[in-house]
């Protein structure tokens, strides 16, 4: 099983002007181009990402996101905000 990490493309962004798909590391500007994320942006995804890895080594894909929510310290929003949908997660 293998859990995107922050280097990685999740898919879940909006498509910009020039067709690019912003991971989730990173906010769509103008023009096709990503703005860094703030520092706390960017350690709660890393926490969220974690998260999904254990919780869903341990109860597989079907886990709530609240469980991965929970074990990040973050809300369940910013689990959705970041991966809408659990193809971002698994691929599929």
């Amino acid at each position: 099983m293998q859990i995107q990490d922050s280097r990685w493309q999740s898919g879940a962004g909006t498509a910009t002007v020039d067709g690019h798909v912003p991971g989730p590391g990173a906010a769509p500007l103008a023009g096709g181009r990503s703005a860094p994320l703030r520092v706390d942006a960017q350690r709660n995804l890393e926490h969220v990402l974690r998260a999904a890895r254990e919780v869903f080594g341990e109860l597989g894909y079907g886990a709530p996101m609240e469980d991965v929510a929970r074990r990040a310290r973050v809300g369940v929003g910013t689990v959705y905000r970041r991966f809408p949908a659990r193809t971002c997660w698994c691929g599929g």
